[in-house]
């Protein structure tokens, strides 16, 4: 809270691992920055995964400028990776069955690999 009142966690979900966080309703009434906090009647809610700090670290990393230049390397050789593996048939599969279709793509991958090795 702007103010320096503690919010009591209310509440985990599950399925994205985020605790709710919330403060009294006559709490956020009586303060003053509440117009500059939150516009809920029922006072100021806030949402924080259970793991924000990695999360926070990562998304630093990520935005850095080596991270940065890393992605736009592997974005070239990816694209043309995946330009030959369509190239050998891997954009539309042949048979039906996962496990066909996972032949398929190992041969994809194989022919690829042979294709670097002879090269």
């Amino acid at each position: 809270c702007p103010a320096g009142q503690t919010l009591k966690r209310r509440k985990f979900f599950k399925k994205r691992q985020p605790y709710e966080y919330i403060a009294a309703a006559g709490t956020c009434n009586s303060c003053r920055l509440k117009p500059q906090c939150t516009k809920a009647k029922s006072g100021r809610t806030l949402k924080r995964h259970v793991r924000q700090d990695d999360l926070d670290s990562m998304l630093t990393q990520a935005r850095s400028r080596e991270s940065k230049k890393d992605i736009r390397t592997c974005q070239h050789l990816m694209e043309r990776s995946y330009a030959q593996a369509t190239r050998y048939g891997f954009k539309r599969a042949r048979w039906r069955r996962l496990w066909r279709v996972q032949i398929q793509e190992y041969l994809t991958a194989a022919i690829q690999n042979i294709k670097i090795l002879l090269k």
